[in-house]
């Protein structure tokens, strides 16, 4: 029978909500600082990235980018949020970092040299798969001929 640490009821939605905000909070900060700095350095004309435009001569209106950001944060908040924090016990349900995290509420940072590579390594995979299905996706043979 595994060894389980049983907490007090609002203790352990305290975990949970930890376990699900934290990490959204990060996600956050990342996604709209990047897309932030990417959003201004591919509206400079005449700069390394208009190569890499899938196209070139479209410029974002301030419509369209409002309509964008109204649907980016209405599926992180009312898709990504909620999910996140409806799976957290479902996902460490049966953890021993759980089980540590639980004693002392505490966790340790992680290594300062694996995270930043792991970070940078895991926003490239991102971006790579992101610009390989968006070019697939707005291809003249991807579009539906109505």
């Amino acid at each position: 029978m595994a060894n389980h640490i049983y907490l007090p009821k609002n203790q352990m939605t305290h975990l949970y909500t930890t376990l699900a905000v934290a990490p959204f909070v990060l996600h956050q900060v990342v996604f709209w600082s990047y897309s932030l700095f990417l959003q201004n350095y591919t509206s400079i004309e005449n700069n390394d990235a208009q190569q890499y435009k899938l196209q070139p001569k479209k410029i974002a209106t301030k419509d369209e980018v409002i309509k964008c950001v109204k649907a980016v944060l209405f599926n992180q908040f009312f898709l990504i949020l909620p999910f996140s924090y409806f799976l957290a016990p479902v996902l460490s349900s049966n953890s021993a970092h759980l089980e540590a995290f639980a004693e002392d509420m505490s966790i340790s940072f992680p290594n300062l040299i694996l995270a930043p590579l792991q970070f940078v390594a895991c926003m490239y995979i991102a971006e790579v798969i992101f610009y390989y299905s968006h070019r697939a996706l707005v291809s003249p043979s991807a579009r539906f001929n109505t």
